[in-house]
């Protein structure tokens, strides 16, 4: 995958529909916001989620929000309870609940780890 990103193309075919669905895979070193929300842990990479690309900006796990988005970017977390390290890898960047304002507490379990 380089900077400029790539195009794939998927064609479904059934008995009932023909589908071609298109979508560009843009380097995570461009991504400024991803979303995270753990009722997409079903979800396949590719699928269409509240608005956004799973696998693409958004994700299941906080951590596979903070290695997809780029330093100083925005991690958006959905209400819910995420049992999980968050290793941030040295990037500056904002966690914030879905809706900009905190409505719970990030508690962190180690010093270092959220």
């Amino acid at each position: 995958m380089n900077s400029k990103g790539n195009i794939f193309l998927i064609v479904c075919a059934t008995t009932a529909a023909f589908y071609l669905h298109i979508f560009a895979a843009v380097s995570r070193a461009e991504l400024t916001e991803a979303w995270v929300d753990q009722g997409w842990a079903s979800a396949n990479p590719g699928d269409p989620v509240g608005g956004h690309v799973f696998g693409q900006d958004a994700f299941a796990h906080i951590q596979d929000a903070v290695n997809a988005v780029a330093t100083s970017g925005v991690v958006r977390v959905a209400a819910g309870t995420y049992l999980e390290s968050v290793d941030f890898g040295g990037k500056e960047l904002t966690l914030q609940s879905e809706f900009g304002r905190p409505t719970r507490s990030l508690m962190a379990a180690m010093q270092g780890a959220v």
